[in-house]
C-alpha cells in the first residue's frame, strides 16, 4: 500500500478530515517514510515565504527566483488577466471580485459548483419575494437572526456555533453582493430584484469558455497551480497561519503560498505599490 499526502496541506479538518492521518500511518509497523520535500512548481521567493509554515519544503535546483508583489485590494482589478488564479479564505471576496471583473468584460470562472447549491436554499428563504436595493440589508439581517435561532434550538454551542456563524456571515455576504448587483440593474428598468435573478448571476460566474481568471477559496485551490497567483486578504491569511496552534490555518497559508509557478500577488487593503509590470523591481523575500 502506498499512501501519499501532506499534513501541511491538511485544510479540511473543519469537515471532519483526520489531520494526523499521515503521521499515524507512518507509525505503523514496517512502514517506510519517504519524505518528498522538493517542490518543482514554486519559485524560490514563494518557497521562502512558505517555509515559515513548514520545514519540509525546498526549491528545486535551478528553480526560478520568481516575484512576490504586494499591492492594494484595488490594484487586483488592473493586475489580473485570463489564466491567473485568485483565492481567498472566504467565499465573499471571491464572489465580489468575480462580479467586478465580469462587469469589466474580463472572463471569470468561480471554481466549486457546490457554491450555488449551498447558496440556493439561503437565497430562496432570505429573498423569498422581490426586493429593492434598500431592502437587502434588512432582509439578510432578519434571516441571519433566524439562522442563529435555528442553531441555538438545534443544540449547537461553543466553538461549533462560532464556526457556523462565521460560515453564515460569509454566505450572507455573498448573497448581499450579488443581490445588490441584481437589484441595481432591476431598478434601472423600474423593476425589483428576485431570488431567481440572484441565482442566475451566480450561475453565470461558474463557467467560462476559453481562458479565464479562475477564482476560488483556498480550500478548493489544493492541487491547482498557475503562473500568476493572487491571494486576497493576504495579511489575514498569513497572520492566522502564524497564530494557529491547530494547524488548520497554517495549512491554509501554506497552500495559498504554494500555488504559484512564478508571480505571487499578495493583496491587502493597506499596501499600495506600482503595477507589477511597470517600472522598478518589486521582489521581496
Amino acid at each position: 500500500m502506498v499512501l501519499v499526502g501532506d499534513e501541511h496541506q491538511g485544510v479540511n479538518g473543519f469537515a471532519g478530515a483526520d489531520m494526523s492521518g499521515m503521521s499515524r500511518a507512518a507509525d505503523l509497523p514496517g512502514t517506510a517514510d519517504l519524505r518528498l520535500t522538493v517542490t518543482f512548481r514554486c519559485p524560490q521567493v514563494a518557497v521562502d515565504l512558505a517555509a515559515e509554515f513548514t520545514d519540509d519544503i525546498k526549491a528545486a535546483p535551478g528553480a526560478r527566483h520568481g516575484e512576490v508583489v504586494p499591492g492594494s485590494e484595488d490594484e487586483r482589478l488592473t493586475w489580473l488577466r485570463p489564466g491567473d488564479l485568485v483565492m481567498a479564505r472566504r467565499n465573499a471576496p471571491v464572489v465580489s471580485l468575480a462580479l467586478k471583473l465580469a462587469s469589466l468584460g474580463v472572463p471569470v470562472e468561480v471554481l466549486g459548483h457546490d457554491l450555488t447549491k449551498l447558496l440556493e436554499g439561503h437565497v430562496g428563504r432570505a429573498l423569498a419575494y422581490p426586493f429593492a436595493l434598500s431592502e437587502i440589508e434588512g432582509r439578510l439581517s432578519e434571516y441571519g437572526m433566524a439562522r442563529l435561532q435555528e442553531h441555538y434550538e438545534s443544540g449547537v454551542r461553543g466553538k461549533a456555533l462560532r464556526r457556523q456563524l462565521r460560515e453564515d456571515a460569509d454566505l450572507l455576504a455573498c448573497i448581499a453582493t450579488v443581490a445588490g448587483e441584481v437589484a441595481w440593474h432591476a431598478e434601472q428598468e423600474g423593476a425589483r430584484g428576485t431570488a431567481a435573478g440572484v441565482m442566475a448571476v451566480l450561475g453565470s460566474l461558474l463557467g467560462a469558455k476559453g481562458r479565464a481568471v479562475r477564482l476560488c477559496t483556498i480550500h478548493k485551490a489544493k492541487g491547482l497551480e498557475a503562473e500568476r497567483v493572487a491571494v486576497l486578504e493576504a495579511e489575514e491569511v498569513m497572520e492566522a497561519g502564524r497564530q494557529d496552534a491547530q494547524r488548520g490555518d497554517r495549512a491554509l497559508a501554506f497552500v495559498a503560498l504554494t500555488r504559484t509557478k512564478d508571480v505571487l500577488f499578495l493583496a491587502s487593503a493597506e499596501t499600495s505599490t506600482p503595477h507589477p509590470e511597470g517600472e522598478g523591481n518589486h521582489e521581496t523575500d
